[in-house]
């Protein structure tokens, strides 16, 4: 009996240990964010679960880029273009609810 108790409290153990690893993975996002503040200019950022992020914005033209992004720990890898022109590169990211910062600058789920 003690040893089939010790059994099933390791089981659970690891299992536990599994749970907490596995939600250490890869954050994924979802939807439109826009960003707060309005004197940098109207952008929105659009993601996907898929791994990919539309770009709009207006200053004098309204501008849309396409790209991929990943997140790991408190760093998002943002890539717009092809081999030959690639805008993008690694910034700092937090994610609190509903508003998450990149570098800094706040963006709203709309």
């Amino acid at each position: 009996m003690k040893k089939s108790v010790r059994i099933m409290a390791v089981a659970m153990a690891l299992l536990m240990v599994a749970l907490v690893l596995a939600s250490c993975g890869e954050v994924k996002l979802s939807g439109d964010y826009k960003c707060d503040d309005t004197k940098v200019l109207d952008v929105t950022l659009t993601f996907d679960k898929d791994g990919n992020v539309t770009a709009k914005g207006t200053l004098v033209l309204s501008v849309e880029v396409k790209g991929t992004y990943s997140i790991k720990d408190d760093k998002i890898t943002l890539n717009f273009g092809d081999d030959k022109f690639n805008l993008g590169g690694e910034h700092s990211f937090e994610k609190d609810g509903k508003t998450i910062k990149i570098d800094g600058v706040s963006y709203t789920k709309q």
